[in-house]
This record gives structure tokens, sequence and C-alpha cells, in this order.
């Protein structure tokens, strides 16, 4: 799961915190979630609890919810 991580995917880590991936440090063993609107946070790999794949960018996934209403952030 956590080798296979791209850009894009929707993230669940062990504390619960939700967002999309947008960067990946393969080196640091890290990746950087979006959790809000120009909210970012850095985590472990290790801290990766539930992944679900990308669906397009995150950009492009957040747009579309924002259009229908949605909080921009996808729950898993």
């Amino acid at each position: 799961m956590v080798n296979s991580l791209k850009i894009g995917d929707r993230v669940k880590t062990i504390g619960g915190v939700c967002g999309f991936v947008t960067e990946i440090n393969d080196a640091e063993n890290t990746f950087v979630l979006e959790v809000g609107e120009n909210s970012f946070v850095k985590f472990d790999k290790g801290a990766i609890y539930q992944t679900a794949p990308a669906e397009g960018s995150a950009n492009a996934k957040k747009n579309d919810e924002r259009a229908e209403g949605k909080p921009s952030v996808q729950w898993l």
C-alpha cells in the first residue's frame, strides 16, 4: 500500500487526518497531505492507515466537490 502511493491519492492517517497526497519523498520516506485549502502537513509513510486511488488530480477533485457544495476534504 505504501509503495503504491501516488500524488492525488486520498489518505487517512493512523491519527485520523484525511486529505490528498500532494508530494512524495521516497528518500525521506515521507509524504505531504493537503488537509484543507492551502493547508499541508508532512507525514512519515508509516502513518498511513488507509488509501483510496487517485481519481484525476487532487485539485480537480476538490474543484468538483466545491461545485457540488461538498467539503474540500473527502473522508475515507
